[in-house]
C-alpha cells in the first residue's frame, strides 16, 4: 500500500507532504505554504520523471501555473485572472509543443 509522509512548520502549517507507492518510489512531492496553498508539486510518472508544477499566487489567489519536464522544458501554462473583488474575470492556457504554442 501506498504511504504518506507530512511536515509542518513550528505553528502547525503544512508545509510538505511527500507520498510513495508501494515499492518505496516517490509518486507526488508538495510543497506548500498551509494546506490550501501549493508552492510546488512534483507528480513522478517514473522514478526519476515527473511533471513539475511551480504555482504563483497574489495575496489570494492562484494566477499562474507553470509545468515543467524532468528536463526544464516548458510542457504548460496556466494563467488566472481576478477582478478587484476577487472573481474569476479569465483564465488561460497556453500548450507548447516542439514547435509551436497556442492559447485555449
Amino acid at each position: 500500500s501506498a504511504d504518506t509522509n507530512l511536515s509542518f512548520d513550528e505553528d502547525g502549517k503544512l508545509i510538505h507532504k511527500m507520498i510513495f507507492d508501494e515499492n518505496g518510489n516517490v509518486v507526488e512531492d508538495i510543497t506548500f505554504n498551509g494546506k490550501d496553498k501549493i508552492l510546488n508539486q512534483k507528480k513522478y510518472t517514473a522514478p526519476n520523471e515527473f511533471i513539475d508544477s511551480k504555482f504563483t499566487w497574489d495575496d489570494e489567489h492562484n494566477t499562474i501555473i507553470t509545468r515543467r519536464k524532468t528536463d526544464g522544458s516548458l510542457f504548460d501554462k496556466e494563467v488566472f485572472l481576478f477582478d478587484g473583488n476577487g472573481n474569476d474575470r479569465d483564465w488561460q492556457k497556453l500548450f507548447y509543443f516542439p514547435f509551436s504554442a497556442y492559447f485555449c
